[in-house]
């Protein structure tokens, strides 16, 4: 199992945070003057504006020695951000097996439905005979499991009664799958 350090942008800011040392303070070059790359916590989400930015980092021995005494230790005491340690296995795209309706909920079965914070799980449907499309979040689902989410059609009615043919998308940890109602 292979964890990483997920880091929160704690939006205190109305800014991406700079994490310009994980080196505990060494300067941001290589021996031949290379600058190291730099990493930014972003302010939001770049895929859901409405999510705290975040990065995952993998666990290395810098990280860790960042994480316990250096600048994500001193960032993180200070409120700018917040961190947690995740399985890596935790953030694979999701996957759609299947999606059905029966009067009143639709229900779609799949992988790794469940996003991990501050990422929040949404179902996009469209009616494809309209063209039109509605996104529910995770807060409207009528239940949600890893492997099954359930949403009454009264969440999606503004775009019609749900039909054999509608498409979905399912976005889970900024990852997406797509699937048909059968």
């Amino acid at each position: 199992m292979a964890s990483v350090l997920r880091v929160i942008n704690g939006q205190l800011y109305n800014r991406s945070i700079l994490i310009n040392s994980l080196d505990n303070g060494l300067p941001n070059s290589l021996p031949d003057e290379r600058h190291k790359q730099q990493v930014y916590v972003p302010y939001t989400n770049p895929i859901d504006s409405n999510v705290p930015g975040y990065s995952d980092f993998t666990l290395t021995d810098r990280v860790l020695r960042s994480t316990n005494s250096g600048v994500i230790n001193k960032l993180n005491s200070a409120g700018i951000i917040s961190i947690g340690i995740i399985d890596s296995a935790d953030t694979v795209a999701p996957t759609v097996t299947s999606a059905s309706y029966t009067d009143p909920t639709i229900t779609i079965n799949g992988t790794k439905f469940t996003s991990i914070s501050p990422d929040v799980t949404y179902v996009t449907f469209t009616n494809n005979s309209s063209g039109l499309s509605v996104t529910v979040p995770s807060t409207d689902f009528a239940s949600a499991s890893a492997t099954q989410i359930t949403v009454n059609k009264s969440k999606v009615a503004a775009i019609g009664t749900p039909a054999s043919g509608w498409t979905l998308v399912v976005m889970a940890n900024s990852k997406t799958a797509s699937g048909t109602i059968a």
